[in-house]
């Protein structure tokens, strides 16, 4: 089995470009007006789908989704009581993104696989084992959007006054911050670590 149909599945640039709103979103918010948090990622992946319609391609569904999750999220932002934003801000933009991920599978256009797809050459592109990596690489990225979600809900329904602000309260700090980014650092080496595994199965596979 040639194996160079998983060279290309991991995080590289074109993903890692994806999730730049993410990260700056993740970066800001609990530290600047949950507004600004919003504002500025929604300029970053307003200029991200412009530039991918101007270079002649479509824009993926993680793309397009982050648009409209942003667009979205700052409304809420700019309308919203402080208590609420707060409290549920959290959990609202982690459910947010694990749907876009899994709408993503649900219509057949992983978003793993979207990236993936232009970093390998055409005669690869559709192929067992690069399509199964992929999917898999998906599913758990999928997973941790999940777990983030599912943490950030705990302080607000356990605790009805913890905020994502809550510097005191152990709670908080774990579920609203330490969780979610554990997930989201377990899922990018999974995504690393993943491809090159597969390649060695392949490798040993096609020389026993």
């Amino acid at each position: 089995m040639n194996t160079a149909a998983t060279s290309s599945s991991h995080s590289g640039p074109g993903l890692l470009a994806a999730f730049i709103p993410w990260i700056v979103y993740w970066v800001l918010v609990g530290n600047v007006e949950v507004s600004i948090a919003t504002l500025i990622p929604l300029i970053i992946v307003a200029v991200q789908v412009y530039r991918t319609i101007q270079s002649g391609r479509s824009p993926k569904v993680l793309e397009i989704g982050t648009l409209l999750v942003f667009f979205v999220l700052t409304i809420v932002a700019f309308a919203g009581e402080d208590e609420f934003l707060e409290r549920w801000f959290q959990p609202i933009s982690n459910a947010a993104l694990f749907l876009i991920a899994l709408v993503s599978v649900l219509i057949g256009k992983p978003f793993a696989l979207q990236y993936a797809r232009e970093e390998v050459p055409p005669e690869y592109q559709n192929s067992p084992l690069f399509l199964a990596t992929t999917r898999v690489i998906t599913w758990v990225w999928v997973a941790a959007f999940a777990v983030m979600t599912i943490s950030s809900l705990i302080p607000p329904i356990v605790d009805g006054d913890a905020t994502m602000l809550d510097q005191n309260d152990s709670l908080s700090i774990v579920c609203y911050w330490v969780i979610p980014i554990g997930a989201i650092a377990a899922a990018a080496l999974f995504t690393a670590w993943y491809p090159q595994q597969v390649r060695n199965r392949a490798r040993a596979g096609s020389s026993s």
